[in-house]
């Protein structure tokens, strides 16, 4: 378990801030791509909404997925990971196979709190 620890240390406060503005910036960038309610990135579901889900599941491991649900900074891609998520080839390639471990290493860094750096993000957001 200490590899998977380690991923989840803190950065150092540059690395982390860089870090955090280039994550804000990049979901801007989805929110304003995004279309109309019921759409996908491209329009129709593609591999790019293969790969969101990927990242924004990342997000979710490292406790900073709750930006992914707040309606008021990120309206269009609160609903759009909401649809990601309801397919049923997200629950088979990825939450079957979600690793209890790395769960635990989560509870065990965050202690059921968020990320410090939840806070940041949701400014450099706002």
């Amino acid at each position: 378990m200490g590899n998977r620890i380690s991923r989840l240390l803190p950065l150092p406060s540059s690395l982390g801030r860089k870090a955090i503005d280039t994550v804000a910036k990049s979901l801007q960038q989805i929110e304003q791509t995004l279309g109309h309610e019921g759409c996908y990135l491209l329009g129709q579901y593609s591999q790019a909404d293969v790969m969101l889900a990927a990242h924004f599941h990342r997000l979710e491991d490292v406790c900073l997925g709750a930006v992914l649900n707040d309606e008021q900074l990120l309206p269009k891609t609160a609903r759009y990971w909401a649809r990601l998520q309801e397919r049923p080839a997200y629950k088979a390639a990825v939450l079957d196979f979600h690793d209890p471990v790395m769960r635990s290493a989560l509870n065990v860094v965050f202690k059921d709190r968020p990320t410090p750096l939840l806070e940041r993000l949701g400014h450099a957001l706002a």
